[in-house]
């Protein structure tokens, strides 16, 4: 199975990532914002990474980059 990070600093959005990527048969972790998310991909090197690029602290473009 393969396992999707959602990142979003907006709880509504990631509850309907979860919702719609575990109906779609993927292990789904999340995280509110980039920070988490780093620690997330460094102790479960997840397959996909879906972020929101406008996050407060750090973008997800900046996220990307340091993954």
């Amino acid at each position: 199975m393969h396992t999707v990070l959602v990142v979003d600093d907006s709880q509504i959005e990631l509850m309907m990532g979860k919702a719609l990527l575990t109906k779609l048969g993927y292990a789904v972790l999340t995280a509110p914002n980039g920070q988490e998310a780093l620690r997330i991909i460094q102790k479960e090197a997840p397959h996909i990474v879906i972020s929101d690029v406008d996050m407060p602290g750090m973008s997800g473009l900046e996220l990307l980059t340091k993954a």
